[in-house]
């Protein structure tokens, strides 16, 4: 949380992509570069970059559920 002023309005950005894959893995690293999962407070914070409606709905996903260990096993395959 030290660095969000430097990297929060980039990754506010990226959310409004319009390109899915990177709306996704922005969605992903704001999870974890806000710590949205560990509470209201950290939600708050987030509000300076992001919606709150984003903020909310983004604090919901599973913490550990990004299968980035598979992605990387799919692109040497495919």
């Amino acid at each position: 949380m030290t660095y969000i002023t430097v990297f929060g309005p980039s990754l506010a950005d990226c959310l409004k992509e319009a390109s899915t894959p990177v709306r996704l893995a922005a969605e992903r690293c704001a999870l974890h570069a806000f710590q949205l999962s560990k509470g209201t407070d950290n939600i708050q914070t987030s509000q300076k970059f992001i919606t709150g409606l984003d903020a909310r709905r983004i604090s919901k996903f599973p913490e550990h559920s990004d299968d980035s260990e598979d992605s990387d096993n799919d692109l040497l395959i495919g």
